[in-house]
């Protein structure tokens, strides 16, 4: 089921019409003094025909009248804003930065294909891809920027590393 039929459902499921989703958005466009979040009824039908697709505020006053999670509702245009985190590598490869806590936990290695590499747990390992295991306790996960020659030749850019917080010698 693509977005809009999922939109409609959640239209019919609380027995509103269009027309009356036309209204509810007119009234919170008033209350935030913004015609952006008004949803005409003519273009509700095409949103939920998927002939279009909506915009932050038109998410928002849809979150609203439907009272479904704002997130909830970007998860069906395939965003997920979980995902955010897992993109700031991409984003930004010549910048150092440290993983999210969630990424590291014990019993996980670092394991490379030769061309990405990725945390995966230990029973999803391969020999071959093996690049790190990691110690118990408190462990972290950074990316070496692609432009951070601090530590090199010893790690070189665009490397991922497993950090052993409570050591503080190499």
């Amino acid at each position: 089921m693509h977005a809009g039929e999922r939109l409609k459902s959640f239209r019919n499921r609380y027995k509103i019409t269009v027309r009356q989703v036309e209204s509810a958005s007119e009234r919170i466009a008033a209350a935030k003094g913004d015609k952006r979040f008004r949803i005409s009824n003519s273009w509700l039908v095409q949103l939920e025909n998927s002939s279009a697709e909506p915009g932050i505020c038109k998410l928002f006053s849809l979150s609203a009248i439907y009272n479904i999670a704002f997130c909830d509702l970007v998860q069906l245009y395939d965003v997920d804003i979980d995902e955010i985190e897992k993109y700031r590598t991409v984003a930004e490869p010549n910048k150092t930065q440290l993983f999210e806590e969630q990424m590291s936990y014990p019993g996980s290695i670092l394991k490379s294909d030769g061309n990405k590499t990725s945390l995966v747990r230990d029973e999803e390992a391969v020999a071959p891809g093996l690049v790190a295991r990691t110690p118990a306790g408190n462990v972290c996960y950074g990316y070496i920027g692609m432009s951070d020659l601090t530590m090199y030749p010893l790690i070189r850019p665009g490397s991922y590393v497993c950090i052993d917080a409570p050591q503080t010698k190499l």
